[in-house]
């Protein structure tokens, strides 16, 4: 019986060690277990917060995208203005600089036109001067022809016995003559003033 006794403590004991070792080993590993997990919570959470500031940073690069991407197309239009502006400023400094060619080209047809009016109005003058010129010769030789027909008629109213009248137009002829500056020597004026001066009376008279 005490042998019996001694076995059953001796199984007790070796029944309690093995179930206090079991119970160290079954601990032990859940110690290590809840420590994984709790590692693998503490990494989930950093990875969480990892996720949730890189959704906030990839929110925040669209933000800043969109904004560049807003800059560009407001720089893009600003550019496209500018050019446009740039084109009308330049078409109108085009168009400014042919307006001072026609200008000048209008200018100088003016100055040339001016030029071509005074040449024209010194040639008409030259014309009317030379007109005048000729119609006074003209009338000069048509007084002188003028003073020896009278000439030539005083002769033959002398042969016609109309001395007086013959004296009368001998004086007109020698008259046109001189005023006209013609040659009183002529035979037609000469003649008529010998003719019209044998009579004494008669030339006296006129």
């Amino acid at each position: 019986m005490r042998i019996y006794g001694k076995t059953s403590t001796l199984i007790a004991s070796c029944i309690a060690l093995v179930m206090g070792v079991a119970l160290a080993v079954v601990y032990q590993w859940y110690a290590e277990e809840q420590e994984k997990t709790q590692r693998l919570e503490d990494r989930l959470d950093v990875l969480s917060k990892r996720e949730k500031r890189s959704v906030v940073m990839q929110r925040i690069n669209e933000q800043m995208e969109e904004i560049a991407n807003q800059e560009r197309r407001i720089s893009d239009q600003q550019r496209i203005k500018a050019e446009e502006q740039t084109a009308v400023a330049e078409q109108m400094r085009r168009n400014a600089e042919e307006e001072r060619q026609n200008a000048q080209e209008a200018e100088q047809r003016a100055v040339e036109a001016s030029k071509v009016a005074k040449s024209e109005r010194v040639i008409a003058e030259q014309q009317r001067a030379n007109a005048e010129y000729q119609r006074r010769v003209a009338d000069t030789l048509g007084y002188i022809t003028l003073a020896r027909q009278l000439g030539d008629v005083s002769i033959k109213q002398s042969e016609s016995g109309n001395h007086e009248l013959a004296a009368l137009l001998s004086y007109a002829s020698q008259l046109y003559t001189t005023r006209y500056n013609g040659n009183v020597y002529a035979s037609s004026v000469y003649q008529s003033l010998v003719i019209a001066s044998q009579s004494k009376q008669q030339w006296t008279m006129h």
